[in-house]
């Protein structure tokens, strides 16, 4: 993976204000996991399912999924 690829974790991004800063990021490029308790819509968006709100839950999901890169953004938008 290119160390000039961007990528950005918003937590509640399958909709809302998150499903938006979402799809501003793709728009521009980064490439965008979601963690959410629903998957997004858009099939750009790399959805991890869980409930953020549980750290066994969030430690679960986020273990076989850890990225490559170096995270530049982290977009809390769950409520």
């Amino acid at each position: 993976m290119p160390s000039s690829e961007q990528i950005a974790v918003i937590t509640g991004g399958a909709q809302g204000i998150g499903g938006a800063t979402a799809g501003i990021l793709l728009e521009r490029g980064w490439k965008v996991h979601v963690l959410d308790r629903r998957a997004s819509d858009d099939p750009a968006v790399v959805s991890h399912v869980c409930d953020v709100t549980s750290e066994a839950e969030l430690a679960a999901c986020a273990r076989p999924h850890r990225c490559a890169g170096a995270l530049r953004r982290h977009q809390f938008a769950s409520g």
